[in-house]
């Protein structure tokens, strides 16, 4: 309802009404001469507007770009609602929103039907209501409307190639969605459902070409996604290729009852050459380096300077963050050989050997051999009967016994005869008083 005399004393009222970005709605009257006109919730007027063209202004919004357009349409035939012209960098318009209506009303009665309410409706708009572009405006509408361009940012399916380079692997894709302007988060492994295991490599990062550099880190998270591909057919791809990076083996070489240790690394998918002894410094006395094992009791798999081309050996990580391989040295014992000498002594000399470190050998026992004033007492390391060094003495005394004579392989060894000097035994008697007496020699 209206004061009375309120419709008399005002020739001509402008009607505004305008909503911001959170949806508020504002609706004001003012009089000639911008005098307010303060109108209640439930107030509705019976108003005369002016039969002819309305306009329509489009605003790109903040963050777009383009400058305001407009259209007309008229309130016998309507209109239509113009396309979208504007641009926004990462984001796709959607529609147009009502966000304001004005119009000038004549209280002469030439049109006391046609109702403005403060709810939003406003000539026939709706204010907040969104329009879509192209749509038809209806005959009967009227106001000049200010519309906003609606925006969505846009979303940008993330393709993760595994980019094997490896015989037996495809390059699979594995997708995710990105929002543009934002955060998102790169996988720390090439799905987000389980991990992708290429043998013998590690994932390092992603790179965006298949034989480029890592750009961004496993895991990382961008704050604000700048990415904005073009469409392909009805989406957005930005493709990022695994960065893989071949193991580093550790290698130990164990000395296996030896002594040393020797530490290599050998890199996954590259060729890698063993060890031999002398680049190891690893040893054993009166043994030679055999080869490699995989076990400390194994047997040979690895020759000294073997080539394993490539190294295809894919060790996990243990607990301290490393890939370790042992290979134990595979010992084989050296042998000698046992020539014997008589010494200046009589017979034919023994038939001689080959021994084996670390064996022992029972040794000619000097049948057929002889030397006046001598007795035979085994076998010594030098004609002189002085050194005794890797021979064993039995219960007479005789050195019959030999073991470990040589530690170095192909090596000859001479054993001489022992002669020990005969012992005779003297007894002395007297007879009588015979101060001569007798010597009596028994042997």
């Amino acid at each position: 309802t209206m004061q009375t005399g309120w419709a008399d004393a005002l020739a001509k009222l402008d009607i505004f009404g305008r909503v911001n970005d959170s949806g508020d709605l504002t609706i004001a009257i003012f009089g000639e001469n911008n005098t307010n006109v303060f109108v209640q919730d439930e107030t509705k007027l019976h108003v005369e507007v002016s039969v002819g063209d309305f306009t329509i202004t489009y605003k790109s919004g903040s963050g777009a770009t383009g400058n305001d357009q407009t259209s007309s349409y008229s309130y016998e035939s309507g209109g239509t609602i113009n396309t979208n012209s504007f641009t926004y960098n990462g984001y796709t318009f959607t529609t147009w929103k009502i966000v304001e209506v004005r119009f000038d009303a004549d209280f002469d009665g030439k049109i006391q039907n046609d109702e403005i309410f403060v709810d939003g409706t406003v000539g026939g708009w709706k204010i907040g209501e969104e329009v879509d572009a192209g749509a038809t405006i209806p005959a009967g509408r009227y106001g000049n409307v200010v519309l906003k361009a609606q925006w969505e940012p846009n979303k940008i399916t993330v393709r993760y190639h595994r980019n094997q380079n490896a015989s037996d692997s495809v390059s699979v894709e594995d997708v995710t969605l990105a929002v543009f302007d934002s955060p998102y988060t790169f996988w720390s492994n090439v799905t987000k459902d389980e991990a992708i295991v290429y043998a013998g490599h590690t994932l390092q990062g992603w790179a965006t070409e298949p034989n480029g550099e890592i750009e961004y880190s496993l895991g990382e998270t961008v704050s604000k996604w700048d990415k904005n591909p073009e469409l392909s057919g009805e989406k957005r791809y930005f493709d990022v290729y695994a960065v893989w990076g071949a193991n580093v083996i550790n290698v130990i070489y164990n000395a296996n009852g030896g002594t040393g240790e020797y530490r290599d690394t050998a890199t996954f998918g590259l060729s890698y050459t063993f060890k031999d002894a002398e680049k190891t410094k690893i040893s054993k006395l009166g043994y030679t380096l055999k080869g490699w094992a995989t076990e400390a009791s194994g047997e040979v798999v690895y020759d000294p300077n073997g080539v394993l081309n490539p190294w295809n050996i894919d060790i996990p990580l243990n607990v301290d963050g490393a890939r370790i391989y042992n290979v134990y040295a595979v010992w084989e014992a050296i042998e000698y050989n046992v020539t014997y000498n008589v010494n200046g002594g009589s017979g034919d000399a023994p038939t001689g050997f080959t021994a084996t470190y670390d064996q022992s050998y029972t040794l000619n026992d000097g049948a057929g051999l002889s030397k006046a004033g001598y007795i035979f007492g085994g076998w010594s390391r030098n004609a002189d009967g002085s050194d005794f060094n890797g021979l064993t003495q039995d219960s007479n005394g005789n050195y019959l016994t030999a073991k470990n004579l040589s530690s170095q392989d192909n090596d000859s060894v001479t054993l001489y005869a022992y002669w020990k000097p005969a012992t005779i035994k003297i007894t002395l008697k007297t007879y009588g008083d015979n101060t001569a007496g007798y010597i009596y020699l028994l042997y």
